[in-house]
């Protein structure tokens, strides 16, 4: 068995199936160096297909944000002790937990516009699940607030939306490839 010098590192010989004459370091640097190269690649891969698919999520984005507005006003709206009610008050939940689970993770923090529907979607479901569906109308205090909520969500999309096009019509010079 080669013995090793405490000074350098110990060599690999004694492990079955391990390159003779190799140090953890050679390995190590082997390793790291493939891993470097990969994530290159997969960097410059998700540069070149980010451009429309950004855009598009984007435009989802805004587009679904602005249905869900548009439904929570009118689940605010209607009279949920009605019996008629109760059928659009678990699809308007369904469609809320759905809203909610796309984008938690997927939306950046700047986009406050998220932020302001997640609280109302959050404050009307809880009001269902502590009340029932059907069962409670919303207090006067909770549905001015939340009516607040929706009314800044509305010009915080608007206003994420127009950054958005103004950002996506800026022209990038191309870049010149010295080498």
């Amino acid at each position: 068995m080669p013995v090793a010098d405490p000074n350098t590192s110990m060599p690999l010989d004694h492990h079955i199936g391990s390159p003779p004459g190799k140090t953890y370091e050679d390995i190590h640097r082997r390793d790291l160096l493939a891993l470097g190269l990969f994530l290159t690649a997969a960097q410059a891969a998700g540069e070149a297909s980010a451009g429309q698919s950004n855009s598009q999520l984007a435009d989802q984005y805004y587009d679904r944000t602005a249905e869900m507005v548009g439904r929570i006003k009118e689940v605010l709206d209607t009279d949920v002790t009605n019996d008629d009610s109760v059928g659009k008050l678990e699809d308007f939940k369904k469609s809320a937990n759905a809203y909610v689970a796309d984008y938690r993770r997927l939306v950046s923090p700047g986009q406050k516009s998220f932020a302001e529907v997640y609280g109302v979607v959050t404050a009307m479901i809880g009001h269902f699940t502590v009340f029932g569906l059907g069962k409670k109308p919303f207090p006067a205090k909770l549905k001015e607030k939340q009516e607040k909520r929706l009314a800044l969500a509305e010009k915080l999309l608007e206003r994420e939306l127009a950054r958005e096009r103004k950002v996506a019509n800026v022209v990038h010079p191309p870049t010149a490839f010295v080498g």
